[in-house]
This record gives structure tokens, sequence and C-alpha cells, in this order.
């Protein structure tokens, strides 16, 4: 299994390579660090998030008007920000103007806006 995920972590940083995300240098070698996301779609509830259908049913809502305002992928600062941001890691990204820098921080407001403040501050939970 450390192998698999040795090979899944080298994969996930020739991704980042490809497309130009990159980490702090404090964590690059962090492996709780979300995997970034190619698609809208494969967007996944955090796991303290207990409610897993509001995250289903806010996902396809999301998803369903982000594809109606023609954004197919997600750019690669959304890529990155978007899981982190969802699974409450703080984010400092640097993109060029028209990246989508807005859309990588408003996206996971909406699914954070819509969790309990009891689930949300859950204590003894990151």
């Amino acid at each position: 299994e450390s192998k698999q995920k040795h090979i899944h972590q080298e994969q996930i940083n020739a991704f980042r390579n490809r497309l130009g995300i990159s980490l702090s240098q404090k964590n690059k070698h962090d492996s709780s660090i979300p995997d970034p996301i190619s698609s809208f779609a494969e967007l996944e509830p955090p796991a303290w998030w207990t409610e897993k259908s509001t995250f289903q049913s806010i996902k396809t809502s999301v998803v369903r008007n982000i594809e109606s305002g023609r954004w197919i992928n997600p750019t690669p600062i959304q890529m990155q920000a978007i899981p982190s941001l969802i699974n409450r890691r703080d984010v400092l990204g640097t993109a060029p103007t028209g990246s989508g820098k807005s859309g990588a921080f408003i996206i996971p407001a909406l699914f954070l806006t819509s969790v309990t403040d009891a689930i949300f501050y859950k204590k003894g939970d990151k």
C-alpha cells in the first residue's frame, strides 16, 4: 500500500507540474494536502462533512450552474484551491488576471456556507 501511495503522489506531482500548480516549500511534501481536481464533477465531500447528502445536493446545483455558464473544466488555480478550501485549509493563490481566482474562492464558499456551524466547528477536528 505504501508503494501505491508513493506512485499516486508521483502522479499528482506530475499533474501539478504539467499545469503549473505549485505548493509552498512547506507544503510540497505534505501528503494531507488535497489532490487537485481535473473536473468539477470530481469534488468529494471532506471527511469532516457528515451530511453527505447535503454536499451532493449542493454539488449537483453548483456543477449544473457552472456548466450552464459554459465553464467546462476548472482552471489550474481552481483545481487545487477548491478542494483545499473545502477541506478547510488556508490558501494563498496567485494567478494571472482572468485565470479563475474568484471562482476558486467563491465555489468553496457556496459549499461551506451551507453546512451547519455544529458540523463545521466540530471539536477535536481540524
